[in-house]
């Protein structure tokens, strides 16, 4: 085993002594160095990073702004396209509802122009035209007619029309007069008087199992000088759907 010498004499105490007393000032004066420069790059570091924050926080708030003023920019554009998409479609719908009124004005003048047409200057009243109407029952029904005179004639006309629905009820031809057919409140006798045309209507209801096939119509003036005017119609000729 081996021990470590030491070294009791005095002298050499006293050396090392004074060598760590000539060092410490010099430890002591390059710590505190140390720690001044430390704290120097530790302060300017703080103090960037700061700044930089700052820099990032201004233009965050710039950002911002600019968000803020597009996002009105947007839904002022979206709130003006909708209204233009809303005057569009009212200007498409009023321009559809401009178009179905001058199609019923010119069909109304056809209609006018076909009853005093040349063609049509007959002496005396004639049936001109019959419809039927479905209504919203299957049984339900609504009948249009159309009496008229030839426009040279300048008196007025009067008399009375009958109507008959011909068909089939079990296996058997019925002949059914207006006033079993028309609804509540409906005439069942039809009267006329007029100058140039009258339009002559009623709402009817056919009777359960009937299968009409034919429409006779009947027109007597008043006048024994004027002609009675018999006219028959095909059911199918003549129905419409609303």
């Amino acid at each position: 085993m081996m021990f470590k010498h030491q070294c009791p004499h005095p002298y050499h105490k006293t050396k090392q002594r004074l060598l760590l007393e000539k060092a410490l000032p010099m430890i002591i004066i390059v710590g505190v160095l140390a720690s001044f420069f430390i704290g120097r790059v530790s302060v300017r570091s703080v103090a960037e990073f700061m700044d930089e924050i700052g820099l990032i926080e201004s233009e965050n708030i710039q950002l911002s702004k600019q968000n803020y003023e597009l996002v009105k920019q947007v839904d002022f554009l979206e709130g003006a396209s909708k209204i233009d998409e809303l005057a569009r479609n009212d200007a498409r719908q009023t321009l559809a509802g401009l178009h179905e009124q001058l199609s019923d004005a010119k069909e109304q003048i056809g209609f006018y122009q076909r009853v005093v047409s040349p063609e049509t200057l007959v002496k005396g009243a004639y049936l001109h035209s019959f419809e039927i109407f479905k209504g919203e029952q299957s049984d339900d029904f609504r009948f249009q007619l159309v009496v008229a005179q030839g426009s040279s004639n300048k008196r007025a006309v009067k008399g009375k029309v009958s109507i008959f629905i011909e068909g089939k009820k079990s296996g058997e031809t019925v002949r059914l007069p207006l006033k079993t057919l028309v609804a509540e409140g409906g005439a069942g006798s039809l009267s006329f008087s007029f100058r140039y045309f009258q339009i002559l209507s009623s709402d009817i209801k056919l009777p359960a199992g009937f299968s009409p096939e034919r429409v006779d119509v009947t027109l007597t003036p008043s006048s024994s000088k004027s002609k009675v005017v018999d006219k028959q119609w095909q059911w199918d000729d003549v129905i419409k759907s609303n």
